[in-house]
């Protein structure tokens, strides 16, 4: 037992703790029952006890303050089960920290050493904490003593280890490492001293024009390779490389002059600058070079331009096969003799082109293409220089004589009168007629095999036996693109294509449609037997079936026994659409509701909350009985009955508390929206067209006036001609004409091939009217919209021009 106190006591002071420990509880084992010996164990306890708080609380101290290696050392002798938790996880994060940071630093000082940044190396180590910079200091030195290595090599390049040395110098050496810096820089400059005095030499032969020995010889010696550098250097490279351009531009361009020259008068000139060449560089590298095409020039120069373009090359080829020539001079005869004999050929192609044109009646082609010929003046010496002269003359002639036959001509083609432009064709020279392209709309382009050839209409000059194979294709802005085939001309030779506009987007609604399509919340709504669907702009369709639909009461519905007819119209809670069978379809966005209903309509429905009873909401409707009736869907016996009349020309339109209706016969009334009663009567004074909704009151088209009704009274403007059939702002007239409203007035856009089968729409100016299965949209950019079944009204839906089909599909045109 005393032995282990002393041990205790002994690694107390060295600050073994784990062993003292350990050390204590061998003390507690062997004290067992004798009670002063626990005594001396709980004092030694309390010992360790302490100096371990104390050790915990100095490596805790330690982390704190970044001192990670005596924190480590500490803590490895603290017993680990009397260590808490938390310090060994803050000890271990801190030296992943820390070295996390100093493996940055080594990535940093890498990269900076390695783009030879030393300074900026020095200040990020000096910056940073010096426990986290010393891996990165050694790469330093590693850096230090490998650029030392190199630098002492003489293999090195002179100017790398000028470099070395200098980032060395700012490195920081050692002393040691100083001394080693300061003789290799001494060394490096004696080899300096050596390399200037060989470039004096060199440069002594660079003025004497010797450029190719001079480089030759600063190569094998390396004072002018990829590491050379310096002032000398550069004066060298500059002196090299204006020597050698200068003599070899001038063989080159002596070369030039023999290969592109139009005749010898500039040969003296370059003849000039070889001598002086060779006089103020006597011992130039081509000299032999120059000395030979100085002579080659004057035997060459009295041939140039003389005679025919076939003749000056046949000289040539004779000269250059009896004389031994220097190759780039030769290189430069073959080539010119290449130009003349190209020429000449060229010219011959050209002429027998404007023949070909002269053949067949193309006159102004045939003298464009002459005068051009004319014009060239490398073919003057030409054979066919000359004959173009006489072609010239006569092509004047013939077209003077067929300009009036051409007009005959194309006069008769588009009128259709195929006899005349026959004879018309014969005197022209023309085999067969031309093709004749038109199409709706006018304009458009045509292309062939990818390339645009015209614009509609046009005439397209082809044989018969080619326009079987012929395929053209139409585009116009707006339009669907179209291809033909010649065999489809009409008696061979007329052909006339209708484009089909392109649509913003098209779909199917699956139904089919027996109301007039409307307009609500900048989309489409089509209404039928079978359900009620909204068609988006982008043709997106949302349906809501009838079968099984629920009226507001929540009793399950039967199927509809009559058709719908009435057009759906947005009111304050949804869509709302009247039928026949005394109720109301609302859809609010998810499902269709049904409402009743106080009579049969076949048009839209107005709504009025009642302004002096509560909570009273009429649904009105203009029955087809002649009758405006008001009822409130959720109170059974609110229902009320205006008088009757004639048919109804429109829904009813609620102003303030006041509904108003419009009659076929003229008559304009005005009733009490909360039971029906006439508050006033007036007429518009004919058979009315068509009325609608118009801000404060009503408006609408008849037989021969336009006319407004609100508080005020009636006004009315006449109409240019008489109206039978209109919608907002478009009338049609009995001779089929379509006259649209616009800022200037009533406007006659065109007429139309048929009569209308449903009301027409005026859109942007124009007028899209339904006949049969068809839709025509007359005005200055009109198409024809063409279905598999009959087309309803169209309706303008945000601007665009949505056609609808009885059979549910659905075509939307941008505007």
């Amino acid at each position: 037992m005393v032995g282990l106190s002393d041990q205790i006591a002994a690694d107390l002071g060295t600050g073994d703790l784990n062993r003292a420990d350990t050390r204590l509880s061998e003390a507690r084992t062997q004290a067992a029952g004798d009670l002063a010996a626990l005594a001396e164990v709980d004092v030694l306890a309390k010992r360790v006890h302490d100096a371990i708080e104390r050790q915990v609380t100095t490596v805790a101290a330690q982390v704190d303050a970044g001192e990670l290696a005596p924190a480590r050392q500490a803590f490895d002798r603290l017993p680990q089960a009397r260590v808490p938790a938390d310090l060994s996880a803050r000890l271990v994060k801190a030296e992943r920290e820390r070295d996390s940071r100093a493996q940055v630093m080594v990535v940093q000082i890498e990269r900076l050493l390695e783009d030879n940044r030393i300074e900026q190396a020095l200040a990020a180590m000096d910056t940073a904490d010096a426990r986290e910079t010393a891996a990165a200091r050694e790469v330093l030195d590693r850096w230090r003593v490998l650029g030392l290595e190199q630098a002492s090599l003489s293999g090195t390049a002179p100017a790398r280890r000028e470099a070395l040395i200098v980032a060395l110098k700012q490195s920081r050496p050692s002393p040691l490492q100083q001394e080693q810096i300061d003789r290799i820089a001494k060394d490096l400059e004696r080899t300096f001293g050596r390399n200037r005095e060989q470039l004096r030499g060199l440069q002594a032969q660079l003025a004497q024009g010797a450029w190719q020995e001079a480089k030759a010889e600063a190569e094998r010696l390396r004072l002018i390779d990829d590491s050379a550098s310096g002032p000398e250097v550069a004066a060298f490279l500059t002196e090299l490389d204006r020597v050698g351009g200068e003599l070899e531009g001038i063989y080159a361009d002596a070369c030039a002059a023999v290969r592109d020259a139009v005749d010898g008068e500039g040969f003296p000139a370059v003849r000039t600058r070889i001598d002086n060449a060779l006089t103020a560089y006597p011992q130039a590298s081509n000299r032999s070079a120059l000395t030979a095409l100085a002579q080659s020039l004057e035997v060459i120069a009295p041939a140039l331009g003389r005679g025919t373009l076939a003749e000056e090359a046949g000289q040539f080829r004779a000269w250059v096969a009896d004389s031994q020539v220097d190759d780039g001079v030769a290189a430069a005869i073959a080539a010119r003799v290449q130009r003349l004999a190209q020429a000449d050929a060229d010219a011959r192609a050209a002429l027998e082109y404007t023949r070909r044109l002269a053949s067949d009646g193309k006159w102004s082609e045939a003298i464009e293409a002459l005068e051009s010929l004319r014009t060239r003046n490398d073919w003057r010496r030409a054979s066919a220089w000359t004959a173009a002269a006489e072609d010239l003359v006569a092509a004047r002639a013939n077209l003077a004589r067929a300009g009036e036959n051409q007009r005959r001509f194309e006069s008769a083609l588009a009128k259709g009168d195929v006899a005349s432009a026959h004879e018309i064709a014969r005197e022209l020279g023309m085999r067969t007629l031309p093709l004749w392209i038109e199409s709706i709309p006018v304009g458009a382009e045509v292309s062939r095999d990818g390339k645009a050839i015209g614009v509609t209409p046009m005439m397209l000059e082809i044989s018969g036996s080619e326009r079987g194979e012929l395929v053209l294709g139409l585009s116009a802005p707006g339009y669907e693109e179209r291809q033909v085939s010649g065999g489809d001309a009409q008696q061979g030779w007329r052909l006339a294509v209708e484009l089909v506009r392109s649509a913003s987007a098209r779909c199917d609604a699956r139904m089919i449609v027996s109301g007039r399509p409307a307009a609500a919340g900048g989309q489409l709504w089509l209404v039928g037997p079978s359900q009620v669907a909204r068609v988006a702009l982008d043709g997106q369709v949302a349906a809501f079936p009838l079968e099984g639909t629920a009226f507001n009461s929540g009793a399950v519905a039967r199927r509809l026994s009559e058709p719908v007819y009435a057009p759906p119209t947005a009111l304050d809670d949804g869509v709302y659409v009247a039928t026949r069978d005394m109720i109301a379809l609302r859809v609010d966005g998810r499902a269709v509701t049904r409402l009743p209903l106080a009579t049969r309509s076949d048009h839209a429905l107005a709504a009025y909350a009642s302004a002096i009873l509560d909570h009273r909401r009429w649904l009105i409707a203009a029955g087809t009985d002649g009758a405006v009736h008001g009822n409130d869907p959720l109170v059974a016996d609110a229902v009320w009955h205006g008088p009757t009349g004639a048919a109804f020309a429109c829904g009813p339109v609620v102003v303030g508390d006041t509904v108003l209706v419009a009659r076929v016969d003229g008559t304009l009334q005005a009733l009490d929206a909360d039971n029906g009663r006439l508050a006033h009567e007036t007429s518009c004074g004919e058979p009315i067209v068509v009325a609608w909704g118009d801000g404060d009151g009503m408006a609408g088209i008849g037989r021969t006036r336009a006319w407004r009704w609100n508080a005020d009274g009636v006004a009315s403007e006449p109409l240019p001609k008489e109206a039978v059939l209109a919608s907002r702002g478009i009338f049609i007239t009995a001779d089929r004409h379509a006259w649209v409203k616009g800022e200037g007035g009533w406007k006659d856009v065109g007429q139309l091939p048929a009569q209308p089968t449903a009301p027409p729409c005026a859109w942007r100016g124009h007028a899209a009217v339904p006949i049969g299965r068809d839709v025509h949209v007359i005005g200055a950019h009109g198409f024809v919209v063409r279905g598999e079944a009959d087309m309803l009204s169209p309706v303008d839906v945000d601007g665009h021009l949505a056609v609808v089909s009885v059979d549910g599909h659905v075509a939307l045109y941008a505007p």
